[in-house]
C-alpha cells in the first residue's frame, strides 16, 4: 500500500515496486486519478498488476481504516510506504496554527494512523518518506520540516519497539515530487546549491536498495562538494564530513564590507542590482521602488538571500521581518540609509544601543 499514490513519487514507486514483482499495489490519495496518472495506472494494470485506487484521507481514523482495509482485500498487507505530503512554505513570522496543521495532518498524522493500523503485523516493511528538511532545515519551510522529523521519530520509536520501520530524508527528486514544481528562482538557488536532485531511476534504485536498511533512519542525496560553501551550508557538513577533503585547500579570505554612500540614491541603485539578480531580470527590467518586494516577485526564500547579501555586503544586519511585511525598496532605502548615517556618525555603544529599540519596535 502507497500513500500519496498518485503523487508523482507514488506513481513512480508503484512502477519500481510493479517492475520488481509486486503483484497488488493498493494506491491511496485523497483525490481521483488525474489524466497522467489514469495513463500510468493503465500501463500497470495492462503489464498483468493489480491495482487499486482507494480515496481516503488518512489522516482521519476513517480513512486510514478503509485503506488498510482495502489493502487487506486485495491480499494480505505486507508493506506499507507512507509518501503523502502537502508543502505551505512561508517564514515563521508568517506562519498560523491553520497552515502548520494542514501540512502536518496527511504525513505525519496520517503516519500515526498508519503505526497504529499496523502494530503487531509481520510487515516486510514500513517505510515513511521523509526529507532533507528535517535534518538540515530550509527556508520557508519549518512546517514542513516539523512533520517530517514526526516521522523519523516515529519509525525509530517503532524499531524501539520491535515493529519494522524505515524514515527516509530524501533530497530533491529531478522530474517529479515537490522540488520539481518550484519556482524558476527557487529552481535557480537549489541548482546553486550542494545537492543535486536525483533522477526518477535513480532515486527508485536507492529506494529499492533502502528497503533492507538495518537503521531506523537514513538520508538519500546526491551531494556536489564542488558546491558547497562552508558558512552558507553549515547545516550539511555534520552530515558529508567524510566527503570531504581532510584538509580543504585554503580560501581568499572573504571581503571585509565595503561601504556604501549613506545616499539615497546609491542605497536604491545597490538594493534594485541585488533584487534584480535574485529575481534573475535582465539589466533593462525595471522594478518598482514604491511596490512591495513580494508584489514584484520576492518570496521568503530570496529575502532571506536578499537580508543575507546586505549582511555580507554592507554590514548590515536588517531584520528578516522587515522584507516579509510589504516593505518596498524604497522603504528599505530609507531604514539602511538612516542605519548607515548613525553606524558612521555615533558611539559603538549609541549604535548598539539604537539597534535594540528597533528590534524592540518590530
Amino acid at each position: 500500500m502507497i500513500t500519496g499514490g498518485l503523487g508523482g513519487l507514488g506513481l513512480a514507486i508503484a512502477e519500481w515496486m510493479a517492475a520488481n514483482g509486486a503483484r497488488h499495489i493498493v494506491l491511496v490519495g485523497r483525490r481521483a486519478p488525474g489524466a497522467e496518472a489514469r495513463r500510468r495506472l493503465e500501463t500497470l494494470i495492462a503489464a498483468g498488476t493489480d491495482v487499486r485506487v482507494v480515496a481516503a484521507d488518512i489522516a482521519q481514523s476513517q480513512g486510514a481504516e478503509r485503506a488498510v482495509a482495502a489493502a487487506d482485500g486485495a491480499a494480505r498487507l505486507r508493506g506499507i510506504v507512507h509518501a503523502a505530503g502537502v508543502l505551505d512554505d512561508g517564514m515563521l513570522l508568517r506562519q498560523t496554527r491553520e497552515r502548520f496543521a494542514a501540512v502536518m495532518s496527511g504525513k505525519a498524522q496520517g503516519a500515526i494512523q498508519l503505526d497504529w493500523l499496523t502494530r503487531g503485523r509481520d510487515l516486510d516493511f514500513f517505510v515513511l518518506l521523509s526529507s532533507a528538511a528535517a535534518l538540515l532545515g530550509s527556508p520557508g519551510q519549518g512546517n514542513y520540516a516539523a512533520a517530517n522529523a514526526v516521522l523519523d521519530a516515529l519509525a525509530a520509536e517503532r524499531r524501539r519497539i520491535g515493529e519494522t520501520a524505515l524514515s527516509t530524508a530524501w533530497g530533491p527528486w529531478a522530474e517529479t515530487g515537490m522540488a520539481a514544481r518550484l519556482a524558476e528562482a527557487q529552481r535557480a538557488a537549489l541548482d546553486a546549491g550542494p545537492l543535486s536532485p536525483l533522477s526518477v531511476a535513480r532515486a527508485t534504485q536507492l529506494f529499492g536498495g533502502l528497503l533492507g536498511c538495518d537503521k531506523p533512519h537514513i538520508a538519500a542525496m546526491a551531494f556536489n562538494p564542488a558546491r558547497l560553501d562552508r558558512q552558507r551550508h553549515a547545516a550539511l557538513l555534520p552530515l558529508v564530513a567524510d566527503l570531504l577533503p581532510r584538509e580543504p585547500p585554503e580560501k581568499t579570505p572573504a571581503a571585509a564590507p565595503q561601504p556604501l554612500p549613506a545616499d539615497r540614491r546609491a542605497i536604491i541603485d545597490y538594493l534594485q542590482k541585488r533584487t534584480r539578480a535574485l529575481l534573475r531580470l535582465r539589466v533593462d527590467e525595471v522594478l518598482l521602488g514604491g511596490v512591495s518586494l513580494q508584489e514584484q516577485g520576492v518570496d521568503s526564500i530570496m529575502a532571506m538571500e536578499l537580508r543575507n547579501r546586505i549582511v555580507q555586503d554592507l554590514g548590515e544586519d536588517v531584520p528578516i521581518a522587515r522584507f516579509l511585511d510589504g516593505s518596498t525598496i524604497e522603504g528599505l532605502a530609507n531604514l539602511l540609509q538612516a542605519r548607515l548615517a548613525l553606524t558612521r556618525a555615533a558611539t559603538p555603544f549609541e549604535a548598539a544601543a539604537q539597534s535594540e529599540i528597533e528590534e524592540m519596535v518590530l
